[in-house]
């Protein structure tokens, strides 16, 4: 089966997304874990920023990154 233009600019365009969401969801699940120590020298409400950054800015991303 031959891909058209139309075809191929939408594969193109779906692998450009599905990449960026992927590389987004490995900076949220493994860099932030790594630099958690770090992070946890700032104060967020009380709460160390590497807690604060697992507790709920990683659930808000990945459901972000569901709906897109």
């Amino acid at each position: 089966m031959k891909l058209t233009e139309k075809h191929k600019e939408y594969w193109h365009k779906n692998l450009v997304i599905t990449s960026i969401l992927l590389f987004t969801w490995f900076v949220v699940t493994f860099v932030v874990g790594w630099f958690s120590l770090e992070l946890n020298s700032v104060s967020i409400i009380g709460f160390p920023l590497g807690f604060y950054m697992s507790a709920q800015g990683c659930l808000i991303i990945y459901v972000v990154i569901i709906w897109i």
